[in-house]
């Protein structure tokens, strides 16, 4: 999900085939309303996003149709620029907790529920985890 909203970002698409391909429901509607809203501010994002998802929980392990994952988001990378040029502010990126609920869809994971806290409510993970 995030590798197609990194493409669609980079010139704030809201109409962006690739969005459904791995997000649907609440979570879709959050990243076209984002992209919109970059939109119409003259907003693109530039960069990329890093993420540290792990599963926390299966709906049934042996089968599994649903799946809850947290992340520290790191979007120090991935920041919002002006179409005309240059940052949109001063302001940098950061680490945001974030929890998602994928579910199994005709075997294809969807990010279906998505929350992404502001930055600086989870910190870097450390890389032996």
């Amino acid at each position: 999900m995030w590798s197609d909203m990194t493409v669609a970002a980079r010139t704030a698409d809201y109409r962006s085939p690739l969005l459904p391909h791995h997000a649907a429901g609440k979570a879709l509607s959050i990243l076209v309303r984002g992209l919109y809203t970059d939109k119409r501010m003259g907003i693109v994002v530039k960069g990329r996003p890093v993420t540290h998802a792990r599963v926390v929980a299966l709906s049934t392990p042996a089968n599994p149709s649903k799946a809850q994952i947290i992340d520290c988001f790191d979007d120090r990378h991935w920041l919002n620029y002006k179409v005309t040029g240059g940052l949109q502010n001063n302001v940098p990126g950061g680490f945001h907790r974030t929890t998602a609920t994928v579910v199994d869809a005709d075997g294809v994971w969807k990010v279906t529920q998505l929350h992404v806290e502001t930055s600086g409510t989870c910190r870097e993970p450390s890389s032996s985890s």
